[in-house]
Parts: structure tokens; C-alpha cells; sequence
């Protein structure tokens, strides 16, 4: 078997198996942990254990009560927990009421896959004290660090830790490996053997401080950490999974080309967050800022679903800048954080009330040129042949349904019995019933039924009649003076079936209208029993009266394929032509008519709650008002970004330390909120967040008061008297060795064989293609992840990553030995210019290891070097041995 075909098989049941596990993570935390928690902890937690069982671990379900085992792995029919919560026999848990169908299969499920549980998660029963009072909830606090003998704050703030446990910090780490260290964090980038040779050979005492300010003014700055942040803002180059649309984003570039300059040219953090949020809304005369709400248009296309949209943004916004998991409210109260569903949907509205137009404005200024002209004159003729097409099938949709009430009252009727279809495609022939205008007929119903609404009273007591004797039981219906006079007046004579009961409806509505519009159509109706009957056909809580939106509701709108062919060469033609022109900002724009939200009932769209206004979350402002500014992104975006905020400053500086040592003084990046790990220096913690606001939020200044702390510069080495006391260095007694990022690896291969293309910003570039560019401009795919970049630990953009495992696996290393990127960079080393013309060996092996690792060999080193290539074929040993540098611990670390 060839070693290329073993690689493959390495990568294919790796990734699979990484896939895998994700997905069954997912289906415990959704749908095992919540039950686990709300209905099983209390009497088989850590504090009781009733007959001896515990669920709050996998070991602890495996192990079974005083009774035995309760599971039987891959088997839930032979399971006793199944059977209990099934209530089948003697044994009925939970006592107090059965679980739900779905959760009973949800758990079957999970003894059929063997109960997967992921390491990090514990159950635990809420804390009794407010989740408001919750640490991250509170107000930041104006720490003021210990006094000891330590200078630097940051220090003062670890040496107070050591020192209760009585140990001390390491010492600093060597002038090389400092400056690697700097290099790799700021630039992504190893020094170069005149900078690492200047830095040591300069005594001055600001030495350290220089080498920092010339990395933090260096434009491969904005590119290094640039890539930390698309991680964030789940940065791909094209949608996802779509249907009408191209699946290309032709310029997610130019949202990139923002961030990378926005980062070098040190703009407040919280003007950063303003802009990517609101920028549309912000007076500038820099028009590539609109590039900024790329952060926002940037995620998945979710197959054209506008909720699955709107939550992914929701969640970036949330996730990413704040710490907290907001989109687990879209169906419920959050299980653990105290952020009702209410709450999502105020934000959830917000963000309905914003659209992406079709064609979105220039990224620079306006070409002035013929071509030009004549481009855009071609252009506006698309846009309103599309245009034209999608009002005119939007008005058919709408008259049909009015005129067709009967048809749509009975086909919601016979729906009733059925699973909701909100999450479906559903296909139409030309000229049936539309799919979706059932389900807002059956949503509306709904709707009446629970607001006993007068004129719909007599449809709800004809339709819960039994089919079979509609006809007998329809003598016995007793009419209500409550009951609206017009419809009483209708059914003066019981109906003989439902659908004589549609048909009277679908007439009284229909003569009701004519009167209305034979009356000019513009007004409401005097008699207001007539009026209400008409609302039922007009308005925005008609069903009839579908919202239309270019970015809304397109399957909704065609639901059979001849419609669906139409618009698709129509779209196709659209943005085949506008790819021809010059480049564009990807952006979100206020809607003319704003969206007021309500509360989907369990996330059903079409099962609406309560009324919510448009604000902020409020844990985080107990005083809040309703946003009254358009769409209200921009006053969202200045919550998230104010001062008095205590998430998003705390939640940016932890990931900027983690970043810096490995880990974070949170441990959950992505999570703050209950569930959370508690900050292991919450003092350090908010002065951190604390200076990094009164330093008016930058970034660079940030970064320059970790790396200027003995704590960042100790060495990495083990010590057995501190390893004993925090064998996890949560304490920080030293620096954490860690692996170099796929990014900086890549680059760093391509940099030290002297082929690295320092081109900064521009269209993205396909990886390992010759045209060596920094691996934050390759072409990142969402709808095809490349199994490489997930074996290197790069997350997949299907959603917000705030942080990214550090794994050490086979295939890694089977790449880089295998692989011709780093066969071909061990040729570049080899025909340097320092190195091609040296004949000696032992000259040869010291210009080798200085090019590949900044240093010289040891001694023993360059012996074993110059055995390995004697006696062989000395020009494929040099090769060898070059390669084989890049592959050391050394190289692929930074300590």
C-alpha cells in the first residue's frame, strides 16, 4: 500500500470519526442534557441518589444503581432506564409526569449509540442564587492590582496567586526564544536570522519593547490576527447550501481587506464592533467601511432559510462578542442563562427588519468610464426584470388566496392532523394550492382559536366535530351571542359538512370584500362585524396577505418548479453580470416597512406568541428601551459596545490572553454565562477589560501590556515543585509550549525557504496552488470543508468559532512527511543563496539549521547531521535532513 494511499485512509477516518463525535456532542447537549437536568438530577445528582443510581455522568449511568445496571449499550429495549421513562411495569420515573414522546426517543437514541457524552460536560443543578447575580452579569470592577514586589500589574496579580500557594513564577525565557515567541503571536511569523541576531546583540534595556512596537506597527499585524477573528465571524468565501442563488460570495474578500486594515490601523474595538454591526447607519467618508457588515453576511445561507439566517446571526453577534449562547432561547427560555425567548426575538426582530439587497453598493469609489456606464445601464435592466417578476408572482400568491378562502380553510382543515410543515420545502404544481399560504391559514385559525375571536368561534365549534357524524352533530351546535352577527347570519342553516362550512366562509369573506373594494378599497369598513371579517383577507396578520421581501420567503413564493426555473435564470443573470464589475460590500440595509416581532411558539414560525419590542437583553440592562432607530442594529450595536456592557470588554480580552498563553483566564471562550468556567484571576480579569476601555478600547495597546509582563516572558520548562501544586499551570508559573496554527505553519514553511508572497489584501487564492500567499487569503469553502483544514484544527464555518482545539494526530505529521509542500520548501531552503554555494559539510549543516530554525546546531547536533548524509546519496540526504527539520517539535512549537 502506497504511503499516499495510507495518508488518505489516515485523513478519511479521522475526519469521519471527528464529524461523527461532533454530531453526537450536539445530540446530547440538545437533547439529553436538558432532560438530564430538569427532570433526573434532583433525585440522581451528586446530592441525592435515590436507590443508589446517579445520572450525572457516563460512568455513573454505566454503573447503575443498587438494582444493577440500568443500560445496555446499542440496546434501549433491554434497557431498564428506557423502559422507566417509557412508564412500561412496576418502575415509572419520572414519578411526577412522563416524559414526552420525542424526549423518550431522544433517549433510546442515545443508549443506541452508546451513550455519548462529551468530556466537558457536567450536570449539575442550578446554583439557588440568581442567575442575575451571576458573576459575568455583575459590573465590571476597577481592580487595583496587589502591591508587592512585582512592577507590572499583570504580575502583581499572578505573584498574589503563587505566592498563597508558595511558588514562585519561572524565569525569563532566552532572547530567542522570546523573539519567536513575539513573532509567532503578533505576526504569525518566525523572525528572521538578522532579527533574531539584532535582538540579542542589543544590550539596551528597552530591547524587548522596540522588537514589540516594530511587530505591532508591521502590516503582517493586521494579517495574523485578522484570522483570529474571521474564526469569530465564521469567515467562508461562499454560502452554503443554496438553491436560487449562486453559491459564490465573489466579495467576501473585501469584508476581510476591512478587517486586516481595521486591525493595523488600530481602530477602538468598540468602533470596530459599531461598524460591523451598523455601519450602513454611520456617517463616514470612507466608503469601504460599508465592508463591515460582512460580519453579519458573511455565515451560511442555511438553504435559503430566513431563520436559520437570522439565527446564525443572532449567534455571532451574541456568541461572539459577548460570550453568551442566546440562539439556545430561539425555542425556549435558555435552560441555564437567564435569557428568555423573549429576548431572542427582540433581537430576532431586529434583525428581520434589516435585508441584503440583491445588488450590493461599490466597495470603492464609482468608475467613471464608458465601460463602466454602459455596465450599470445593463444592470438596472436585470434588476428590474427580476423585480417585475417576483411582484407579479407575489400578487398572484395573494389574489389567489383571497379568492380561494374555501379551498385554503378546508386544505388547513385536513392539515390539522398533521406535523407542522415550517421547516419544509414543499413542492406545488402550477395552480394548486400553495404549501405555505395552508400553513398561515392553519396558523391563523390557530391564532382565533386562542384569542376567541367572534367571527372565527363558528368555525372552530363546526371543525371539531366528528367527520363520520358531522352531519347529526352539526342539529346540536348552539350559536353564542358572543358569536360576530354576519357570520350568525351566514349559518342560520346547520351545514352538512365542513366543507359547506369553508364554502360559507370562503363566500361570506369574498361578499365582504367586494363591498369593501366597490367602496373605493382604502378605508375600513363602517360596520365593524363586516370589518372584521374583512381583516381576515387584508393587513399584516392576514393570511392572505404574504410579506414579500427579496430575501424572504423565495420557496414560499415558488412552490412549483416552472416558477422555480423562471427566477433561477433570472437570478443567475443577475449576478453573472454583476461579478463582471468592480467589487462590492457585502452588506445589510434597514427595510422600508419594519418588522415587529412576536414570539414563535417552540420556534414554529407560523405559531405566534406575545408581542415584543425590539431592545437589548435584559440581564445586561435592567433599564433598557425599545429601539426606535430604523431596524435598531445600530442601537444594538452600541449596547454591545458601551462601557457599562460587563461582557463584551471581559469576553475580548480573554480571548486576546488566550491567544497569548494557550488558555484563557476563562476557560469557556465562547461561553460566560452559567455554565461557564469561573475566571481563575477574576481581579486580573477585569483589570484587564477595565484598562483596555480607558485606553479608548486598542487593541495594539492590548496586546503590548501581556507581552510586556514577566509572565508572558518566562520559559515554558517543567518545574516538579509546581507541578505538584497546578500540575494544568492554571496558576501561570510559566508559559504554556504551544502548536503552531495551521496558518502560522504554513506560513512559516513558505517564509523560511524564502517563498512567502507578502502581497497584502486582494480576491482569495486556492491553497498549495504556486501562488504562495499567507493562509489567511485562502479560499475557504463552507459547502466543501476541506478535510486538510479540519485535520489542522481550522474550525468549520458553519457557525462562530471563539476557539479552536489544539490536537496532535497522525495524519498532521503523515502530511508534512509525505506532502509535497514541505518536500518543495526543503528544496527552497537547500537553494538559498546562503546555503546552495557551500561546499563543507559542517558549514553547510549550520546554514541549514539556521535557515529552518533560527539557531546553529549543537555540537552533537551537527555530528549527527553530517553522519546521516556521509555514505549515501549526499544530495537526497541534505534534502532529507532539511525536511526532516521542519517535522521537529521545535519548529512546529512555539515555546
Amino acid at each position: 500500500m502506497s504511503k499516499i494511499l495510507i495518508t488518505l485512509l489516515f485523513f478519511f477516518f479521522i475526519v469521519c470519526d471527528a464529524k461523527a463525535d461532533k454530531v453526537e456532542d450536539d445530540f446530547f447537549e440538545r437533547s439529553i442534557r436538558p432532560v438530564l437536568l430538569e427532570r433526573c438530577i434532583e433525585c440522581h445528582g451528586s446530592a441525592v441518589q435515590k436507590s443508589g443510581l446517579r445520572l450525572d455522568s457516563r460512568k455513573a449511568v454505566i454503573e447503575g444503581g443498587k438494582n444493577g445496571a440500568v443500560v445496555v449499550l446499542g440496546n434501549p429495549n433491554a434497557s431498564k432506564l428506557i423502559s422507566s421513562i417509557k412508564h412500561e411495569g412496576q418502575l415509572k420515573m419520572p414519578r411526577d409526569k412522563k416524559l414526552s414522546d420525542i424526549e423518550i426517543k431522544a433517549f433510546e437514541k442515545w443508549v443506541t449509540l452508546g451513550l455519548p457524552w462529551p468530556d466537558s460536560i457536567k450536570i449539575t443543578l442550578k446554583n439557588t442564587k440568581s442567575e442575575t447575580e451571576h458573576w459575568s452579569f455583575l459590573p465590571i470592577k476597577k481592580a487595583v492590582p496587589p502591591i508587592n514586589e512585582m512592577s507590572h500589574p499583570i504580575d502583581s496579580f499572578i505573584h498574589q496567586k503563587l505566592n498563597k500557594r508558595l511558588i514562585k513564577q519561572s524565569a525569563t525565557a532566552d532572547k530567542r526564544t522570546l523573539i519567536r515567541r513575539l513573532s509567532i503571536d503578533l505576526i504569525g511569523l518566525p523572525p528572521s536570522i538578522s532579527e533574531i541576531s539584532a535582538f540579542e546583540n542589543d544590550p539596551s534595556s528597552d530591547a524587548y519593547e522596540k522588537v514589540v512596537d516594530r511587530l505591532l506597527a508591521s502590516p503582517r499585524y493586521g494579517e495574523r490576527w485578522a484570522r483570529h477573528w474571521l474564526d469569530i465571524a465564521r469567515y467562508a468565501d461562499n454560502k452554503g447550501y443554496v438553491f436560487f442563488e449562486d453559491k459564490n460570495y465573489p466579495w467576501a474578500w473585501t469584508y476581510r481587506e476591512y478587517v486586516i486594515n481595521s486591525l493595523n490601523n488600530d481602530l477602538p474595538y468598540n468602533q470596530f464592533i459599531i461598524e460591523q454591526i451598523a455601519a450602513d447607519q454611520l456617517e463616514t467618508k470612507d466608503k469601504k467601511s460599508l465592508a463591515a457588515l460582512g460580519f453579519l453576511t458573511v455565515g451560511g445561507h442555511f438553504m435559503g432559510n430566513t431563520h436559520d439566517i437570522i439565527d446564525d446571526r443572532i449567534d455571532v453577534m451574541t456568541r461572539g462578542l459577548m460570550g453568551l449562547t442566546v440562539s439556545c432561547a430561539r425555542c425556549h427560555d435558555h435552560k441555564f442563562d437567564p435569557i428568555p425567548a423573549a429576548d431572542y426575538y427582540s433581537l430576532y426582530g431586529i434583525m428581520r427588519s434589516s435585508f441584503e439587497p440583491i445588488t450590493p453598493p461599490l466597495y470603492d469609489a464609482e468608475p467613471i468610464t464608458e465601460e463602466y456606464k454602459k455596465f450599470a445601464l445593463e444592470l438596472k435592466t436585470k434588476e428590474k426584470k427580476l423585480l417585475d417578476f417576483v411582484q407579479a408572482k407575489h400578487r398572484d400568491l395573494v389574489t389567489q388566496s383571497r379568492s380561494r378562502v374555501a379551498d385554503y380553510l378546508l386544505a388547513a382543515y385536513q392539515a390539522g392532523n398533521q406535523p407542522p410543515a415550517d421547516d419544509f420545502m414543499l413542492l406545488a404544481d402550477k395552480g394548486d394550492l400553495n404549501p405555505a399560504m395552508i400553513a398561515r391559514w392553519r396558523a391563523f385559525l390557530e391564532r382565533m382559536k386562542i384569542q376567541k375571536d367572534p367571527t372565527w368561534a363558528i368555525w372552530h365549534r363546526y371543525s371539531s366535530l366528528n367527520p363520520s357524524s358531522f352531519s347529526q352533530s352539526a342539529l346540536e351546535v348552539r350559536n353564542l351571542l358572543s358569536d360576530n352577527p354576519n357570520v350568525l347570519q351566514a349559518f342560520r342553516v346547520p351545514p352538512k359538512s365542513i366543507k359547506e362550512v369553508a364554502d360559507t366562509y370562503g363566500k361570506l369573506l369574498g361578499e365582504t370584500e367586494k363591498a369593501w373594494l366597490s367602496s373605493g378599497g382604502k378605508i375600513p369598513l363602517e360596520d365593524k362585524n363586516a370589518e372584521m371579517i374583512r381583516s381576515a383577507l387584508y393587513g399584516p396578520n392576514s393570511p392572505a396577505d404574504a410579506p414579500l421581501a427579496l430575501d424572504w420567503g423565495f420557496l414560499d413564493l415558488f412552490p412549483d418548479r416552472t416558477t422555480q426555473g423562471e427566477y433561477k435564470a433570472l437570478i443567475k443573470d443577475l449576478e453573472t453580470h454583476l461579478v463582471k464589475g468592480p467589487p462590492r460590500s457585502m452588506v445589510l440595509l434597514d427595510s422600508n416597512e419594519l418588522y415587529e416581532p412576536n414570539i414563535f411558539i417552540r420556534g414554529q414560525p407560523n405559531r405566534i406568541g406575545d408581542k415584543v419590542p425590539r431592545q437589548f437583553l435584559k440581564v445586561l440592562d435592567s433599564n433598557r428601551q425599545s429601539f426606535l432607530k430604523g431596524s435598531g442594529r445600530l442601537e444594538l450595536a452600541k449596547s454591545i459596545a458601551s462601557n457599562t456592557n460587563p461582557l463584551t470588554s471581559r469576553v475580548f480580552v480573554n480571548q486576546v490572553w488566550a491567544h497569548h498563553f494557550g488558555n484563557g483566564l476563562v476557560g469557556t471562550l465562547g461561553d460566560f454565562g452559567v455554565r461557564g468556567d469561573l475566571p481563575t484571576h477574576p481581579e486580573l480579569l477585569d483589570w484587564l477589560a477595565m484598562n483596555f476601555m480607558e485606553n479608548n478600547w486598542s487593541i495594539k495597546k492590548l496586546h503590548k501590556v501581556i507581552v510586556t509582563s514577566n509572565t508572558y516572558k518566562q520559559n515554558s520548562n517543567d518545574r516538579e515543585d509546581c507541578l505538584k501544586v497546578d500540575p494544568e499551570n492554571k496558576l501561570l508559573w510559566k508559559q504554556n509550549r504551544r502548536r503552531l496554527d495551521f496558518e502560522s505553519l504554513h506560513d512559516s514553511v513558505l517564509s523560511v525557504s524564502g517563498n512567502l508572497d507578502l502581497k497584502v489584501g486582494g480576491p482569495s487564492v486556492s491553497f498549495f496552488t504556486g501562488k504562495n500567499r499567507r493562509a489567511v487569503y485562502g479560499y475557504i469553502d463552507r459547502l466543501d470543508f476541506p478535510s486538510l483544514l479540519a485535520t489542522f484544527d481550522i474550525p468549520n464555518p458553519a457557525s462562530s468559532s471563539v476557539e479552536r482545539t489544539s490536537t496532535t494526530v497522525a495524519p498532521q505529521a503523515l502530511y508534512l512527511m509525505n506532502g509535497p509542500f514541505v518536500r518543495e520548501a526543503a528544496k527552497k531552503v537547500l537553494n538559498l543563496n546562503m546555503i546552495k554555494e557551500i561546499k563543507s559539510a559542517d558549514q553547510k549543516a549550520d546554514a541549514i539549521m539556521l535557515a529552518v530554525l533560527g539557531r546553529k546546531p549543537t555540537a552533537k547536533e551537527k555530528l549527527q547531521m553530517i553522519n546521516f548524509v556521509m555514505g549515501s546519496n549526499e544530495n537526497e540526504a541534505w534534502l532529507d535532513l532539511t525536511h526532516g527539520l521542519f517535522l521537529t517539535n521545535e519548529f512546529a512549537f512555539v515555546d
